[in-house]
């Protein structure tokens, strides 16, 4: 890679800039937020975010207490723990009070630090967003096509899970995308807890598909929920497993630590956090 035409690991918030003068060509949709995103950035996104999941949750339960459907309780609790993982996120990219804004190093330090607690962060959620989901598709198997009514089902299809693949479907691409550029591993995570929504949406209109050629084929939603879910287990499990080598999870001490105790504790030179 060229380092004269990129500046590693924004996480200061400072804009990034290319150091020979390039500018992007005239008539080209190319704004800064999308080809050199900072930390700025990365909070309007988490932002957004939470201002989705959290409306998606309100909505998701309401419709469960509406239609009892338990594929809208699983839209609706997904969305409650992905917004739990966005305001992690949130908190990432948000510097200390106490950390001088003009000092360059130190807010990115201090956000390297934070970037650490967070990934073990979203990957509990990511964990507990597993059993969730895996729980309410085998309670789903169980109790078979009882719970099911297609006279709802359209209803759902049209005011939950369309919006819903567009939405996530976004937030998923925007924040992978971040990640990357950024090299957050704990936003990649949250980028798949979005992904795991997205899925989950797609699911519930696949399952409309079907159903409209046999209503006897009932269990495809929860199948494809039930995969969603064992994937989230296994991503989370073992990020947890893998920081655990490197960091004391277990410790009290460590997630009570301030952010400048944390600092202390980082390589000199300060990298950034491995994907």
């Amino acid at each position: 890679m060229d380092t004269t035409d990129y500046v590693p690991a924004d996480e200061c918030g400072t804009e990034m800039t290319n150091t020979e003068g390039n500018s992007t060509p005239s008539g080209s949709f190319n704004p800064s937020w999308i080809s050199h995103p900072n930390n700025g950035h990365a909070q309007i996104l988490s932002v957004i975010s939470c201002v989705i999941t959290a409306s998606a949750t309100v909505f998701g339960i309401i419709m469960w207490k509406k239609t009892g459907y338990l594929s809208i309780l699983a839209y609706g609790l997904e969305n409650l723990i992905d917004f739990l993982s966005t305001l992690i996120i949130l908190w990432r990219f948000f510097p200390p009070k106490s950390v001088d804004s003009v000092d360059v190093k130190s807010s990115i330090d201090a956000l390297l630090a934070k970037e650490k607690r967070a990934s073990v962060g979203v990957s509990l959620v990511m964990l507990l967003l597993g059993i969730q989901i895996v729980i309410i598709s085998l309670v789903r198997f169980k109790k078979g096509s009882m719970l099911f009514s297609y006279d709802i089902f359209d209803e759902i299809t049209f005011y939950a899970a369309l919006p819903s693949i567009l939405l996530f479907g976004g937030l998923t691409m925007m924040k992978l995308h971040y990640a990357n550029k950024l090299n957050s591993a704990a936003l990649r995570k949250d980028g798949f807890c979005s992904a795991a929504g997205t899925i989950l949406s797609l699911g519930i209109i696949l399952e409309k598909i079907v159903s409209d050629m046999d209503q006897n084929i009932w269990y495809l939603d929860p199948l494809i929920a039930f995969i969603v879910g064992l994937a989230c287990l296994f991503i989370g499990a073992r990020a947890i497993l893998l920081k655990n080598r490197e960091l004391p999870l277990l410790s009290l001490e460590w997630w009570t630590q301030s952010v400048e105790d944390l600092v202390e504790d980082l390589p000199e030179p300060a990298q950034t956090v491995p994907v």
